[in-house]
């Protein structure tokens, strides 16, 4: 599927407190006193007990997000309580931002991520907590895997798999940071339904939907009894790589050129994993790697050298154009003709003409 990173939003600006008579809002963990960095709590503490507890009303109307915040981490932070527990109150007493939850979460182990996620009514309150893009950002981070009709592989799994079978492409991909592992959820019901909506909305074609990496943040979304095996291969294999290449032959072609990765590793595993998906597609990247050569087509899609497979495509004397057009249209037949030898060009013999006799 399509992917597209939305970017970041930048950083809150921290404000800090310069002038005691005439104290601009903080964020009370920003706060030294005697030079030495204090929590949010004790920061109010002191801070009543030097300046009186108007200072500290000021603060607490003109910054509430901070001193919120601040407690939140000092809660989640606070290694005596379970990891669920901590949750539970961060949940049903604040409203903690998903970066808040997400470095938690990423500290965690599975069987404490697995306490949260299997409570339905603790899920439920943070469904009506977190705006929906944080709520289905949080299935991710808890690394949410129903069980279903179909065997999953792990996101883990799908890491090594990528990285070990295709050691000779994706090197680059790994040192630029890019994996599956905390970037996939295998849903079902409510979830698997609003992710679907939110990226598709209601096409009519929710049913006959495997999985999807989203526009809106890169997340993998399968669902639990959908699908085969290499699935998560598959919705992986584009976390690997970047946009030049589906930017420059749009989805259809990128889709057979993905399936023709995933089916090298999944052909490849014991006992193999058969793949059916995208036939058409990937019957069409087939041959184009065949003509191209592997290795090209792979630095194209992992790393983003498009103009190195253009170049070797049109100094074979043929039109990359035309052929990008074709793949765009779904003309697969005519697609496969703009790969066949180009026509043998016939040298036109001048003729001379008849010479009159003096």
């Amino acid at each position: 599927m399509h992917e597209r990173a939305k970017a970041a939003k930048p950083p809150a600006r921290a404000i800090q407190s310069h002038a005691r008579r005439q104290p601009e809002p903080v964020a009370p963990a920003q706060v030294e006193l005697g030079r030495q960095p204090v929590t949010a709590a004790a920061t109010l503490t002191a801070l009543q007990r030097t300046h009186g507890n108007q200072h500290v009303q000021r603060i607490l109307v003109a910054a509430p997000g901070a001193v919120q915040r601040d407690a939140v981490d000092d809660l989640l932070g606070d290694s005596k309580k379970p990891v669920k527990d901590r949750f539970s109150t961060a949940i049903a007493d604040h409203t903690p931002t998903l970066a808040q939850l997400r470095g938690f979460l990423d500290g965690a182990s599975q069987p404490d991520r697995e306490t949260i996620s299997s409570d339905a009514t603790l899920m439920a309150k943070a469904k009506t907590k977190l705006a929906a893009p944080d709520y289905l950002s949080l299935l991710l981070a808890l690394r949410v895997k129903k069980t279903g009709s179909v065997a999953h592989k792990s996101a883990e799994e799908a890491d090594k798999l990528i990285v070990e079978k295709l050691s000779a492409y994706t090197a680059g991909a790994v040192k630029a940071g890019r994996k599956v592992s905390g970037q996939v959820a295998v849903l079902d019901g409510a979830d698997w339904t609003m992710a679907y909506e939110r990226e598709f909305g209601d096409d009519g074609e929710e049913a006959t939907t495997n999985a999807f990496v989203d526009n809106e943040a890169d997340r993998i979304f399968i669902h639990k009894d959908r699908g085969n095996p290499g699935t998560i291969i598959h919705e992986g294999m584009h976390k690997y790589a970047p946009n030049d290449l589906i930017n420059e032959i749009g989805s259809a072609f990128n889709e057979g050129i993905t399936e023709y990765f995933t089916r090298k590793i999944c052909d490849s595993l014991d006992p193999p994993v058969v793949r059916s998906n995208y036939a058409s597609n990937y019957a069409f990247a087939k041959k184009f790697v065949d003509l191209m050569g592997e290795a090209t087509v792979a630095a194209a899609n992992f790393d983003g050298k498009v103009a190195d497979l253009k170049k070797k495509y049109t100094d074979s004397v043929r039109n990359w154009g035309t052929l990008i057009g074709h793949t765009k249209a779904g003309e697969w037949s005519k697609a496969t003709t703009q790969l066949d030898p180009p026509a043998p060009v016939t040298p036109v013999t001048p003729t001379t003409p008849p010479t009159t006799p003096p």
